[in-house]
């Protein structure tokens, strides 16, 4: 009975955090979907040596957002074998202190 009457008094903050659970699920799959997308064409373009692409996603780099430019250069990492990737605990510090450090 006290479940039933907790449940009753507290619906809206049990949908509300509901609702935030599965937007934070949506958003975390559509992300990784959109990081796999990145990594398929940057290890095609890697492989095949398209220096003109190459050249146009560097011209435009400087337009992007910082999550972007962290993004591209992640996917690079990881397609071109001279390049080291960074850790883990590197990239969610850098994603964490992004927009609360202006860059010059």
């Amino acid at each position: 009975m006290e479940f039933w009457t907790f449940f009753q008094q507290n619906i809206e903050v049990i949908l509300s955090v509901l609702v935030a659970l599965i937007a934070a699920v949506k958003l975390t799959r559509w992300g990784q979907a959109n990081a796999e997308a990145l990594d398929i064409l940057v290890s095609t373009i890697e492989r095949l040596g398209l220096k003109e692409a190459k050249s146009v996603v560097a011209s435009q780099e400087g337009f992007l957002s910082g999550g972007a430019k962290a993004a591209i250069e992640h996917a690079v990492s990881k397609a071109d074998a001279k390049k080291r990737i960074k850790p883990f605990w590197v990239r969610l510090g850098a994603e964490i202190v992004r927009d609360l450090i202006p860059r010059r």
